[in-house]
């Protein structure tokens, strides 16, 4: 959290962003390509309401992750359950939380999408816009898009679900 706060810092008293570490002991002066979104989210809580407000924020991400991810079947609510504590360790006051609560967004919109036909795919490119500014885990969501398209590619072989496969792609393409 620290250096995500003085990266920050050091950003606004620059006014550019550092690609160099500036604040490690080992590191100092070695190439730093973390994004800055994250860092400046953290300082603009801090500057508002210090500690107090660093620790809602982390709650408030572990609750708006479990909120995207209860969204559904009973299976969904067993499967949030077993996973309140993996959450809960992902959106300390740290950039991974970002991709915790991006990751259970991502999900929900494909889910939503594949089950329904009908889904709101046109906020997956604003999320990863926030994404790639806030956390390096951002791959993920990438990976999500692939990871949706093969299960579609999954119903491809049985007739029976090959049209609405087809269909839900062609709709998802752009």
């Amino acid at each position: 959290m620290w250096f995500l706060l003085n990266d920050a810092r050091w950003a606004i008293e620059h006014g550019a962003v550092s690609w160099t570490d500036h604040f490690s002991y080992t590191a100092t002066g070695q190439p730093w390509v973390y994004p800055i979104g994250s860092g400046l989210l953290f300082l603009g809580l801090w500057a508002i309401g210090g500690y107090v407000a660093l620790s809602i924020a982390g709650a408030a991400g572990a609750a708006a992750a479990m909120t995207l991810v209860l969204r559904g079947s009973v299976i969904s609510v067993l499967l949030a359950a077993l996973a309140v504590p993996l959450i809960g360790v992902r959106c300390l006051v740290r950039a991974d939380m970002f991709s915790t609560i991006l990751t259970a967004a991502f999900v929900s919109l494909l889910w939503q999408y594949q089950t329904t036909g009908r889904g709101r795919l046109w906020l997956l490119p604003a999320l990863m816009v926030a994404w790639v500014n806030t956390h390096l885990g951002f791959f993920l969501g990438l990976g999500l898009i692939g990871v949706y398209v093969g299960v579609e590619a999954l119903d491809l072989p049985w007739p029976d679900r090959r049209a609405a496969a087809l269909a839900r792609l062609r709709r998802a393409w752009p």
